[in-house]
């Protein structure tokens, strides 16, 4: 199994894309991959299970396109009409596209579909409670973290059966001798938690800029990010007559480390 440094945020939603220079045959429909700033004049592609884009260039315009295997990708035609190729793959396997314009012109991808793991690592453990008297401010931040189920150095590792959901190993020390088995899902459509499955509990975490009404929905920039744990219902209840109006855990994570 391959193991690389992840240095961004992964979400469903992958960009490749391909640009052509000149060429003599204005009828032929290229593709030219950059990665790293280089250029790979290839119509081979390894991917995940998610979406992506590519760009189309040469050919007579007004382009079609089919899948040869629609149980591993699909593609979207409305965005051709824009010059994007976008496919959505849905499982392990091979498959390919055909391209073709207005002439009749045509130009294959070939794509490999692969899982997709990646290990999401606890940097820090914080927490904010909004009440008036400062001493209880303290003693109940303090407590919060103190009480976290998870510890900094712990490691969610995610194993993709699909863009927002699949299997998790939730390793809660460093040496992970203590795991457990479970699932995991992330934010989809009204759906804004992240939900962590395991030892019989379901976890549930937002993001600060998704839980705020006012701000755009986006995913977090990289390196790293927070999930949220609103905590003000249990803490009310247990000091009901405190004046508590808000109390938060947060786990600062980051995504590390990506296997294919």
């Amino acid at each position: 199994m391959k193991k690389t440094t992840l240095f961004c945020l992964l979400f469903p939603v992958l960009f490749v894309f391909i640009y052509s220079s000149c060429s003599d045959d204005d009828n032929e429909i290229r593709f030219y991959q950059t990665i790293d700033g280089g250029e790979i004049s290839d119509t081979k592609f390894n991917v995940h299970i998610g979406t992506y884009y590519l760009r189309l260039v040469g050919g007579k315009g007004n382009y079609s396109a089919k899948s040869s295997d629609q149980e591993i990708l699909v593609v979207d035609a409305e965005e051709l009409q824009n010059n994007y190729l976008k496919f959505d793959t849905k499982k392990e396997g091979t498959a390919n596209i055909v391209v073709t314009d207005s002439e009749g012109n045509s130009a294959t991808v070939y794509i490999t579909v692969s899982k997709l793991y990646q290990v999401l690592a606890v940097k820090e453990i914080l927490s904010a409670v909004d009440v008036e008297d400062a001493e209880l401010k303290k003693q109940l931040e303090e407590e919060i973290i103190r009480t976290s189920p998870v510890k900094p150095k712990a490691e969610y590792l995610m194993m993709y059966d699909n863009p927002y959901e699949g299997k998790l190993v939730f390793m809660a020390d460093e040496e992970g001798k203590e795991k457990y088995e479970g699932t995991f899902s992330l934010p989809k459509g009204e759906d804004k938690m992240f939900r962590f499955n395991y030892n019989n509990k379901v976890h549930e975490y937002y993001l600060p800029s998704i839980a705020s009404a006012s701000e755009k929905s986006t995913p977090p920039p990289p390196p790293g990010f927070y999930l949220m744990e609103d905590l003000t219902k249990e803490n009310k209840e247990k000091y009901p007559d405190k004046g508590i109006k808000r109390a938060t855990r947060m786990q600062r994570v980051q995504f590390e480390t990506v296997y294919y």
